[in-house]
């Protein structure tokens, strides 16, 4: 008899699936079969404005969907008992960018422990799996709006069974939630961190000086916008104060000190020029057949870039040696690496702390990678 109602209940079961909607089928696969059964008038009632949880390019907004659950008592996330859990994520993000975006919202969840169990990379499709050990699911919504805050775009949340979430998401800015942005003139700006550890986020050309109260060796490390090191440059000299031109392709910077981070916990501060624009003159050919450049014809107060010399056709970096006080020189070269791989390793000493008490769990910590 008991095998029969089971069976009555799965023919039930699916036939309820045949008929509902796209949307509904979702939020079962949220909420679980039993308690999608129990609270079904429910559900269907504070889902009838199925148009509501719709993106205007016709996708799922499974964040609100994943937020009407939570507010409505039928998220639940809970495990029998403390279990190793899998978080995926699907993107064609730079692996890179991927792991130091994950690590660090993980981190700001308050997860300390956790490894990359499983990675694949398939027609420019990464899939990553993460795997900590905890007494519930990862809240899938506080994780998506960390993700938001670093430069992605939800695509898909699947549910794949109750240890496992898949996530497939888009990088569309890349962010550093912690990162100072840099984009205008500043002058002796102070920042300060605990860790001797500052991130800059950089969106224009220009000269920075980076000084501090304390003799510090530079370690300043430039990375693109896949956070991929472009270059570096490490001293063992002590000093105040550095200055140097801004490379191109530059999106980030790391500063810290070449062996004592903590020298700088004091803070730091940063400076910086942005390149003018260069506006080329026009030029009238003298009887002679040599080029005169006619200052006439630029706007009153409108004056050429000063780290750029026009020379015929072609223009030529030429850096001052001193400007308002601040010395200038170009990056040495002797001192700049391009290595083919980022240097991993770097980017998870870099990862701050958050303030909060993380979760703790009951594996050691030899089993599972800390990332701080």
């Amino acid at each position: 008899m008991k095998n029969i109602f089971k069976a009555l209940f799965l023919v039930l079961l699916l036939s309820l699936s045949l008929q509902a909607s796209p949307l509904q089928n979702i939020v079962q696969s949220f909420v679980g079969n039993p308690l999608y059964m129990q609270n079904l008038n429910f559900i269907k009632r504070i889902f009838s404005k199925e148009q509501s949880f719709f993106l205007s390019n016709g996708e799922v907004n499974f964040k609100k969907v994943l937020q009407t659950l939570k507010q409505n008592g039928l998220l639940n996330l809970r495990l029998d008992n403390p279990s190793n859990i899998n978080l995926v994520f699907r993107t064609r993000t730079s692996p890179v960018f991927l792991t130091f975006s994950v690590s660090s919202a993980l981190n700001a969840l308050g997860y300390s422990y956790f490894y990359i169990s499983d990675a694949n990379k398939s027609d420019s499709t990464l899939e990553t799996t993460y795997t900590l050990n905890s007494e519930s699911m990862v809240d899938p919504i506080l994780l998506t709006s960390e993700l938001e805050k670093r430069g992605y775009e939800i695509n898909s949340i699947n549910k794949l069974s109750p240890l496992t979430w898949e996530y497939d998401i888009t990088l569309m800015h890349p962010s550093i939630t912690n990162a100072f942005i840099v984009d205008e003139n500043i002058a002796n700006v102070t920042l300060n961190r605990v860790s001797g550890r500052y991130w800059l986020a950089i969106d224009a050309s220009g000269v920075m000086t980076l000084s501090s109260d304390t003799l510090w060796r530079p370690k300043i490390i430039f990375f693109d916008k896949n956070m991929k090191i472009v270059n570096n440059i490490t001293t063992d000299d002590l000093r105040s104060t550095y200055t140097f031109k801004m490379p191109s392709g530059i999106s980030f910077i790391l500063v810290s000190d070449t062996y004592e981070p903590v020298r700088l916990r004091n803070g730091i501060q940063v400076s910086f020029k942005v390149d003018e624009p260069v506006i080329r003159q026009d030029s009238t050919t003298q009887s002679n057949g040599t080029s005169k450049s006619d200052t006439n014809t630029l706007p009153n107060g409108i004056t050429t870039n000063p780290y750029l010399t026009p020379s015929g056709d072609t223009t030529k970096n030429t850096l001052p040696q001193s400007e308002g006080n601040i010395t200038t020189k170009p990056l040495d070269t002797d001192s700049l690496t391009q290595p083919n791989t980022p240097n991993e390793q770097e980017l998870d000493n870099s990862i701050e702390k958050d303030d909060r008490s993380h979760t703790k769990d009951n594996n050691t910590q030899d089993e599972m990678i800390d990332l701080n």
